[in-house]
């Protein structure tokens, strides 16, 4: 038995927890310091359940969340280029925030964390437009040949007369769907000269003699009506391919 147990005549307090700890006066007196000292502090008290709407909101304060919802301050956050919060999301942003008690570091976390799963999202769909606009590309190139930078000249010269602005990056907002190109392409090819040249866009593209050959070798060489108009009777694109071919004997022949 310690000193100090010898000198308390109760039985009940020999035995508690709170004593049987120290071995000495001196002990008990420094653990009675030490706990007045705690007691004296300002501490924040949780809610308790059913406790008050300002019981609640003080001590979400008191753990620092900013009185107001508009009292968070935005951080600046990473996003991809062309992408930004509205005000109307950052207000959303805050006011979710200020109902689940978060601090002002809590909220930065919130949205740097969105903003990754936002560049994330961006990036993965961005690799796979990419991705469709190259194949789309590819297709074209292999079923236009040498015409593929004349033809798409011509559809995005249609699409600019269609009230598109930015040429520049019309091939960026449109490369991956060829239906639009080939269906713009189509309908430049049945406009008049006149009207092409006004876009700066000659009607039928000047090749090469060798060119030339390339694509009428194609044309005539492909002789299944189904596949190629230029031998089906009756096909609307009949003539135009017939058309092509006579463009294409004059280039063969021309003198370079």
């Amino acid at each position: 038995m310690s000193k100090l147990l010898e000198q308390i005549e109760d039985e009940t307090l020999r035995g508690d927890a709170g004593i049987t700890k120290y071995d000495t006066v001196d002990d008990l007196a420094r653990g009675l310091i030490e706990a007045n000292k705690l007691v004296g502090r300002k501490g924040i008290i949780t809610p308790i359940e059913g406790a008050s709407q300002t019981e609640i909101d003080t001590y979400h304060n008191a753990l620092g969340r900013p009185e107001k919802t508009e009292g968070y301050v935005v951080p600046v956050v990473s996003l991809p280029k062309g992408v930004e919060f509205s005000n109307e999301e950052i207000a959303g942003y805050q006011s979710a925030a200020h109902s689940l008690g978060l601090t002002q570091k809590q909220f930065e976390g919130m949205l740097n964390y969105y903003a990754g799963s936002v560049t994330q999202g961006y990036l993965v769909a961005n690799e796979a437009y990419e991705k469709q606009r190259l194949d789309g590309e590819t297709l074209l190139r292999r079923e236009w040949g040498v015409q593929y930078d004349h033809n798409l000249k011509i559809a995005l010269g249609i699409l600019k007369m269609a009230g598109e602005k930015d040429g520049d990056d019309l091939l960026e907002r449109y490369g991956n769907d060829i239906q639009m190109i080939k269906a713009f392409k189509i309908l430049g090819e049945n406009m008049s000269e006149a009207a092409l040249d006004t876009l700066g866009i000659p009607k039928t593209a000047q090749l090469s003699p060798e060119e030339a050959q390339i694509e009428l070798d194609k044309i005539m060489n492909e002789h299944d009506p189904e596949k190629n108009p230029y031998y089906k009777e009756g096909h609307p694109d009949q003539q135009r391919m017939i058309d092509r071919a006579v463009a294409l004997r004059q280039m063969v022949n021309m003198k370079v």
